[in-house]
């Protein structure tokens, strides 16, 4: 994806999605929800009649960790 505003362009222009809220969230409660220390992250939630979407962008970190420190 090359961004959450194409996303929301893209949700909005051509599938006639409406945004409903656009937040940035970060801090210890969402770290541990998320499981990932010091993330920064925007969300955006659209609607299309009575369904719902969900768009989420990281902000920080940038780039997803790398995995062979997992195994």
């Amino acid at each position: 994806m090359l961004g959450l505003d194409c996303a929301v362009n893209f949700y909005s222009g051509v599938l006639s999605f409406q945004k409903v809220s656009d937040i940035e969230v970060a801090g210890e409660s969402y770290d541990h929800l998320e499981g990932v220390i010091g993330a920064r992250v925007r969300i955006v939630r659209m609607r299309l009649g009575h369904e719902y979407i969900q768009l989420t962008e990281y902000l920080v970190p940038k780039r997803a960790p790398d995995c062979s420190e997992c195994a």
